[in-house]
C-alpha cells in the first residue's frame, strides 16, 4: 500500500474529498480521518491513477 496525505489546512472541496474516498475504497483501498489531515492507503496498482486523478494528494516517501 501507498499513503496519500490531505491536509485539513488545504482548501478542497468536500464532494472531491467524498470522490477521492470513494474510489479509493473500491479499489481494495482504506482512508482515515486525523486531527490535521485525511490519509489514503492505496493498493500500489492503483497509486499511478490516484496521483494523477487527485493531484492535490501529497504521497508518503515509504512504501509497506
Amino acid at each position: 500500500m501507498i499513503q496519500f496525505n490531505l491536509p485539513k489546512n488545504k482548501r478542497i472541496a468536500m464532494s472531491d474529498i467524498d470522490s477521492l474516498s470513494l474510489y479509493v475504497t473500491e479499489n481494495g483501498g482504506e482512508f482515515a480521518i486525523r486531527k490535521y489531515c485525511y490519509e489514503f492507503y492505496v493498493p500500489i496498482k492503483y497509486a499511478a491513477f490516484v496521483a494523477i486523478k487527485f493531484p492535490f494528494l501529497e504521497a508518503e516517501k515509504y512504501v509497506w
